[in-house]
């Protein structure tokens, strides 16, 4: 992030390995602004009214925020089934790519890596689909709150503000 707020910077970190219960292993990864639109996608479509859940006062910890995200995520997926498989493809890559693959065989590796982690994806067994959820919500939730509480705090300043304006319009409009 390009802040140097603590409650809101995000850790430079690495994608987090996953080994499926068919033993491929995914690499989850950071969230990122695509990947949270998807999510907000996942969320506003299956469970829209879980968002209310979602408090970014001061008073909500971690741990309490992280638990009702992870509800609202899995009572989402009945209804953006479709948003929920996009949203895991963003979301995942797999182990062991090749960096700046250059010769033919090593982009046949990518790509077959690539095709093997589309075909575990597109219909993923529910406990992969629970663990690969779980890792994302368990790395996000803090950062996801942190920015939560920022953006709650710039509403009310900019309410605020508002209201001084039209206190300031309505005094002098009345002295006119």
């Amino acid at each position: 992030m390009t802040t140097a707020n603590k409650d809101t910077e995000i850790l430079a970190s690495e994608a987090e390995p996953l080994t499926l219960s068919s033993g491929v292993r995914v690499n989850v990864e950071r969230l990122k602004t695509r990947q949270t639109m998807s999510l907000l996608k996942i969320i506003t479509r299956g469970a829209g009214a879980a968002m209310a859940d979602l408090s970014f006062d001061e008073s909500t910890t971690t741990a309490d925020f992280t638990g009702k995200l992870l509800g609202a995520i899995v009572m989402s997926i009945p209804e953006a089934e479709d948003e929920t498989m996009e949203f895991l493809g963003k979301m995942t890559s797999p182990v062991g790519l090749i960096e700046g693959a250059r010769s033919a065989p090593e982009k046949e590796i990518n790509s077959g890596l690539y095709e093997a982690l589309a075909k575990e994806m597109y219909n993923p067994e529910l406990e992969d689909l629970v663990a690969i959820v779980e890792v994302i919500v368990t790395n996000e939730a803090p950062h996801m709150l942190a920015l939560g509480k920022r953006l709650a705090l710039l509403l009310k300043v900019q309410k605020k503000s508002e209201t001084a304006k039209r206190k300031t319009s309505s005094k002098k409009s009345s002295t006119n």
